[in-house]
């Protein structure tokens, strides 16, 4: 019985594991793409990035997956926090 107690931990264990380890990280693939190509990306100095949150997926009719981020930024210095919101598309 402890026997297969162990089996079972340690079965459940390098599942726990290897679903960790293959899964790609898509909030950091999207965040770099963002900087590089959105014009309007906040630069830190004057727009700070308070939020980058991953949605979800969109699949179209014909078959293509868009991937939906809700983007958050502030305009710093102000006393009173203003900024942007926005949904970020990446394919």
């Amino acid at each position: 019985m402890r026997r297969l107690r162990v089996t079972m931990l340690l079965f459940v264990l390098s599942l726990l594991c290897v679903s960790c380890a293959s899964r790609p990280d898509l909030r950091g693939h999207m965040l770099q793409a963002a900087e590089h190509t959105d014009r309007d990306f906040p630069d830190g100095t004057q727009r700070k990035l308070t939020q980058f949150a991953y949605i979800g997926d969109v699949t179209t009719s014909d078959g293509s997956i868009f991937r939906i981020v809700a983007a958050r930024s502030v305009i710093t210095g102000m006393l009173a926090p203003r900024g942007q919101a926005w949904l970020s598309v990446h394919d």
